[in-house]
């Protein structure tokens, strides 16, 4: 294998036709700029992949168009894959103080033991810190992540229980 690797985030859908994902990121991004590659993990080996353009939505979500990603069928191939940086290059790019919620990114979130939708990314807005949900249909609502409105975690069965306001999976 080659130098060690961490896990950057996973890939998201795509976006429109073109190739490019969502990307969300395990921490915050605090570089000034963006990786020039990405790695993905095939076997033992890292492949890089390297980035063409960048749009950033957050410090945990990106949009990504990588150069040899040029259709949303490939994009659609990588979706719900680990993008990688070398060790040295991550501890640069990401703030090693996380919020304490990344681990719920990918859970499916329930109100009262109802399925709403899958937690995608987690975003600090400066007063709490926001989960985006994605519901089934495709739409997505942001979630305040605040203890009174989360009544259960089941980590192993990757689940998060809230009572939600009513009208709030409508916003």
């Amino acid at each position: 294998m080659n130098a060690p690797y961490r896990a950057a985030g996973k890939i998201g859908k795509p976006h429109k036709l073109s190739g490019a994902f969502h990307f969300y990121t395990t921490l915050p991004f605090i570089a000034d700029e963006f990786p020039s590659a990405l790695f993905l993990r095939q076997q033992d080996q890292f492949i890089p992949q390297f980035v063409q353009e960048v749009t950033e939505f957050s410090e945990t979500e990106f949009l990504i168009q990588l150069e040899e990603c040029n259709s949303r069928e490939a994009a659609s191939a990588l979706s719900g894959l680990e993008l990688f940086l070398p060790e040295e290059e991550f501890l640069q790019c990401f703030d090693q103080e996380p919020s304490g919620w990344e681990f719920l990114m990918g859970y499916e979130v329930l109100d009262q033991n109802k399925p709403v939708g899958i937690l995608e990314s987690i975003s600090d807005n400066g007063h709490q810190y926001l989960a985006e949900v994605r519901k089934p249909d495709g739409q997505v609502f942001l979630l305040p992540l605040a203890e009174e409105l989360i009544t259960e975690i089941k980590e192993a069965e990757r689940k998060v229980y809230f009572d939600i306001p009513e009208g709030l999976t409508d916003l």
